[in-house]
């Protein structure tokens, strides 16, 4: 079939091919590219809630302890402790929403 065609025409043929080819792949790099950088701000995302999770349960401990030492005890600075953690639990937080 391709002996009949000229040079020019191999050569163009051979030269459009291989640009298909490189506009495929650069096409699926950025493609997978996109995705990566999605995935890295998704992984960051789940880092400062997790971080913020952690902060919740130091502060619920702290209630708890508080909250327990004023019972056991029965003298007011253990809940001074619990007043002071359930500060931060009062109000909501949004910063890691996405």
């Amino acid at each position: 079939m391709f002996d009949h065609w000229t040079l020019k025409k191999r050569l163009t043929l051979t030269f459009t091919g291989i640009l298909l080819l490189a506009g495929a792949l650069i096409s699926v790099a950025l493609v997978n590219n996109g995705k990566l950088r999605d995935t890295v701000n998704w992984n960051t995302h789940t880092y400062k809630v997790l971080a913020q999770s952690d902060s919740m349960l130091l502060n619920m401990v702290n209630i708890e302890t508080g909250l327990r030492g004023y019972v056991a005890g029965g003298t007011r600075s253990f809940s001074s402790r619990s007043r002071r953690a359930s500060r931060p639990l009062a109000r909501p937080s949004r910063k890691p929403s996405r």
